[in-house]
């Protein structure tokens, strides 16, 4: 037995998997009825916002719902809509696996929500 502790990933080994269980996550930033997930959605949000925006930082409260999540969308891996700061916003999720960013997917993705 190894003294590692278990990784979700070992089991999601594919990215449709991986963004599922992201979209399932995210899904809680509105729930009021379950708290420690909703609390572990806006967490995740925060982590991301604040490491690309180490200049902006939010905290958990700064975060509601409701929220859209889309899965698959526009070759966007997960796409959610949410509020921060009272502010709508789109958090755009491109989860690797095995590969690299190519095709300069990230500015045609951020052109295809720009819309």
């Amino acid at each position: 037995m190894s003294d590692n502790a278990p990784n979700l990933f070992d089991y999601a080994t594919s990215e449709l998997s991986q963004d599922a269980w992201l979209c399932w996550l995210l899904a809680h930033v509105g729930r009021a009825d379950a708290t420690g997930l909703r609390e572990a959605a806006h967490d995740f949000v925060a982590s991301a916002w604040n490491a690309l925006r180490p200049t902006e930082p939010i905290v958990r409260d700064d975060i509601a719902g409701p929220v859209k999540v889309v899965r698959q969308w526009n070759r966007v891996d997960v796409l959610a809509e949410l509020a921060v700061r009272g502010r709508p916003t789109v958090l755009l999720l491109e989860d690797k696996t095995t590969t690299t960013q190519h095709s300069e997917q990230l500015a045609r993705y951020r052109a295809a929500v720009d819309r």
